[in-house]
């Protein structure tokens, strides 16, 4: 060491670097922890007079540097030259300089791919002065991009790592030759040239070394596929044969070079391959297989024990835990869509998956072991993560990594390794084994023996079962599907103790196993959750239209899974999961989808509060009826933002919805329709009302703008989507009813109600509420409402006549027919008791009276002021 201390502190020297600023302490332990570091600046001392300054502060690779050392030499030795400086200058600062985890696999990250960049460059201006520019059959450029996967792919490089790599061309056609109008060849000659030369002049090793390894077998069809396939060939690979662990290997894929326009277009086209629409518990067996894999692996073979990646309890296993949840949950979750490790990691502590305790030692265990990754490979610039065998190399670690001695390091990394190993065997649950004397219960059922099967049935009962199990059996469905069926079905009638199922359950079972026997991975995700599937027993006993509803969306089963699914959201929380669907929605219709999606999950999570005891009925209603205001609230910015974008946007517009009805009482319940009345008003500095909008690709009147936005709203709630509808809306009780505009002026709704409306539009009133919009124009509308109905112009018996006369009219042209509605309209109902209130309160038509909506608010007002004795109030409101 002596001797290669003395050549860099002359090389100090020579250079006029002050004596005293010579970095003896830090080249003492670069010497001792990095002997290929040290070897290069034995070969290169005016490396580190060159390279020092870089060493002091954090700035990531830059192009323009790869540049001069081409330019001094050539190519391929600029690229090695350069790379060597920067993996010089990164374990410089990784082990002396306390660079972040961070720094050191984005610095790594981008010098890979400046280099392939540069590099592409380069060579493609060589072969396109050899053979013209590539076209495609519609005489376009052709375009190339390289896309990154694994570590490069999640900017997450290794110190010393291979990078796997797709080639991908946009289309066929041939080359324009060169300027003699020779050396034609075909694009895919011209692109398979291109990544052939592209891998020799990084992968090579020269004097100077080589540059990054470069690993083509993650495309489509392995080795036995081109080198560079079409992006038509390339989706339409994914989209007929893709399987379930190269859905695992794209969601790190990234663009890194080349077009990354095309790349961008290529990965969007294949999101929903990658991720499912709906909870993706169809590829749950496959991952099992490659955990179980995994886990067979590193138990059969002890040596992988100290192996930082593949050992148990290793970097694969901690990316492992992470994957699985983006794959399974990404395509309903768009912000788990990342291909950076600890990005992900914190979208699923947001998206609530994990714990922050588990996604804390997560990062803690992941960081310590891709540093101690890096350094490692610091050692010999080698693509190795087993931890070394000799002496030396221990010794020069622990200097690398800071411990003591071996131990200590051995110790610290099996500490975090038995964490990473305990979140991996979390992920599955173990497949209970069937014993073969309960199984006669599984026959039984199968041949209709209900007594031996343990279910007892009615005559009517035991018909519709054994139609429906036969309609089952019949069924047409692939060999996974009736698979899984049986399993669910055994796990059900084999559990000992045997739970008490009721026939009527068991119908509904049967019946929602019949809807997904296309998408049967919902069935797996109830063998593979007992509580989940629990839980569907137990909502199906208590609720026939629950279980109507899972059975139409099936999508609800995955929110059985969520451990929180008893605790409905908050209004918050709710707006909060709004925006983000907003943010990662790619169009109006996928917001539609997703809105849907939340309100159904949230109905089934303020379901199982209610049927729990953990809410009352009044507070079910409330959450419900804060739900509909959150997605009125969002829909309107959907709606409103593409009114805007095509005719621009209306300056000094204010807009109001105001709910009537069930929501603006806020007593809506799982089936409620929307009572809607649209209100606008411009503010006095905006254009006036007949002025046509200048801005956006049509010209509109005011009236013809607001007028879009509300067409658009009541379209955009009432559309069927695959997920349901939003809600079924009516906008009659406008002024005028349907003869009038759909939205009113504000000035025009107050005139109306005061000089216009019949008794029942009052009444209607009296339990209208704005639920969103400006502020100002719902306070506006607050206030004219109370000065309204305050004003009271019919004398009270007469009042009550014209009460009790709409009450019967509406008795005889409703036919109550099922149970819902007879509670609601029979003599003695809800809607009795909802007049009763609504007469009271025209009738005594004080502002404090009139600031409630609701039926329990007015009647316990009206005990405040007299109107009700406290026994009637009392007895009314329970």
């Amino acid at each position: 060491m002596q001797d290669w201390n003395n050549k860099l502190k002359q090389q100090w020297q020579a250079a006029g670097l002050p004596a005293v600023e010579f970095p003896a302490t830090e080249l003492k332990k670069i010497y001792q922890s990095s002997p290929w570091a040290a070897e290069k600046l034995q070969q290169r001392p005016d490396w580190l007079t060159q390279l020092y300054p870089g060493f002091k502060t954090a700035r990531p690779p830059r192009v323009e540097h790869l540049q001069q050392l081409v330019t001094n030499s050539d190519l391929d030795t600029g690229l090695r030259q350069f790379r060597n400086q920067e993996m010089l200058r990164i374990i410089w600062r990784d082990q002396l300089a306390g660079a972040e985890l961070g720094e050191v696999l984005a610095d790594l990250s981008t010098l890979a791919e400046i280099c392939l960049q540069f590099a592409l460059d380069s060579l493609r201006q060589d072969l396109t002065l050899k053979h013209g520019i590539p076209q495609t059959a519609k005489d376009e450029g052709a375009e190339f991009v390289i896309l990154a996967m694994g570590k490069l792919g999640g900017k997450e490089l290794n110190l010393s790592s291979d990078i796997d790599i797709i080639f991908v061309h946009s289309g066929r056609g041939k080359t324009t030759g060169n300027s003699q109008g020779r050396g034609i060849i075909t694009n895919e000659q011209f692109f398979n040239r291109l990544a052939q030369r592209l891998i020799k002049s990084l992968a090579q090793i020269q004097s100077e070394g080589f540059v990054f390894r470069a690993d083509t077998r993650l495309r489509p069809h392995g080795q036995a596929g081109p080198l560079v396939p079409t992006k038509r060939a390339l989706l339409q690979y994914y989209q007929r044969e893709g399987r379930d662990w190269e859905r695992y290997a794209l969601i790190k894929a990234r663009p890194v070079a080349g077009s990354l326009q095309l790349g961008d277009e290529i990965l969007q086209q294949l999101r929903p391959f990658i991720y499912r629409r709906y909870l993706d518990y169809g590829a749950i067996e496959s991952l099992r297989e490659m955990h179980q894999l995994m886990r067979q692996e590193t138990e059969h073979n002890k040596k992988n024990q100290l192996d930082l990646k593949r050992g148990r309890g290793g970097i694969r296993e901690a990316e492992f835990f992470v994957q699985s949840y983006q794959l399974l949950r990404g395509g309903r979750q768009a912000q788990l869509q990342g291909s950076n490790f600890l990005a992900s990691l914190k979208a699923l502590t947001e998206a609530e998956l994990i714990t922050t305790t588990e996604a804390s030692s997560l990062t803690s265990a992941y960081s310590l072991l891709r540093q101690v990754e890096n350094r490692l490979q610091a050692l010999h610039d080698q693509q190795t993560h087993h931890l070394p065998e000799n002496l030396a190399d221990q010794q020069s670690l622990c200097v690398a990594t800071g411990y003591p001695d071996w131990p200590k390091l051995i110790q610290a990394v099996t500490q975090q390794q038995e964490l990473i190993a305990g979140l991996f065997n979390s992920l599955f649950s173990q497949t209970e084994a069937i014993e073969n004397q309960p199984q006669e219960r599984y026959l039984a059922f199968i041949q209709a023996n209900w007594q031996n099967a343990g279910i007892e049935v009615t005559s009517t009962e035991a018909s519709a079962m054994q139609a429906l199990l036969q309609q089952l059996i019949k069924a047409p469905m692939s060999k996974r599907a009736e698979e899984r069926y049986q399993r669910l079905l055994k796990k059900l009638l084999l559990q000992e103790p045997v739970r008490k199922i009721s026939a009527a359950v068991w119908l509904d079972l049967i019946k929602l196993i019949l809807a997904v026997k296309r998408r049967s991975a919902y069935l797996a995700l109830l063998v593979e959750h007992p509580t989940a599937l629990d839980r569907l027993l137990t909502l199906f006993d208590r609720s026939s239209w629950l279980a109507e509803e899972t059975t139409r969306y099936p999508a609800l089963l995955d929110d059985l899974i969520d451990p929180k699914v008893n605790h409905p959201a908050s209004a918050e929380e709710t707006r909060a999961a709004l925006k983000r669907i907003q943010q990662y929605s790619h169009n109006q219709e996928t917001s539609l989808e997703n809105f849907n999606q939340l309100k159904r999950a949230a109905q089934l999570s303020i379901a199982i509060a209610e049927l729990s005891g953990e809410l009352s009925s009044r507070q079910a209603q409330q959450h419900l009826s804060q739900l509909a205001e959150c997605l009125l609230q969002a829909s309107l910015e959907v709606v409103s933002t593409a009114v805007e974008d095509r005719h621009g946007e209306l300056a000094g517009l204010q807009w109001a919805v105001v709910a009537y009805g069930s929501l603006g009482a806020q007593e809506m319940n799982y089936t409620s329709d929307l009572d809607l009345v649209f209100l606008y008003q411009l503010e006095t500095q905006a254009p006036s009302p007949e002025a046509p909008r200048p801005n956006g690709k049509k010209s509109l009147t005011t009236e013809q703008y607001v007028s879009r936005i509300g067409q658009r709203l009541i379209a955009f709630l009432s559309t069927l989507s695959p997920a349901g509808r939003l809600y079924s809306v009516d906008s009659r009780l406008r002024p005028n009813g349907n003869s009038g505009t759909l939205v009113s002026n504000m000035e025009a709704f107050s005139n109306y109600q005061h000089q216009q409306a019949w008794l029942w539009e009052r009444q209607a009133l009296s339990r209208a509420r704005a639920v969103c919009g400006s502020p100002q124009l719902c306070a506006s509308f607050s206030k004219t409402r109370i000065q309204i109905l305050a004003k009271s112009s019919i004398p009270e018996a007469e009042l009550r006549q014209q009460i009790v006369t709409m009450r019967e009219k509406m008795r005889h042209q409703i036919a109550a027919k099922t149970s819902y509605q007879k509670l609601k309209q029979d003599p003695g109902g809800l809607v009795d008791i909802e007049f009763l209130a609504q007469y009271g309160v025209l009738a005594v038509a004080q502002p404090e009276l009139l600031q409630h909506t609701d039926t329990i608010g007015q009647l316990q007002a009206l005990q405040q002021c007299g109107f009700l004795g406290n026994r009637d109030a009392e007895q009314l409101t329970q």
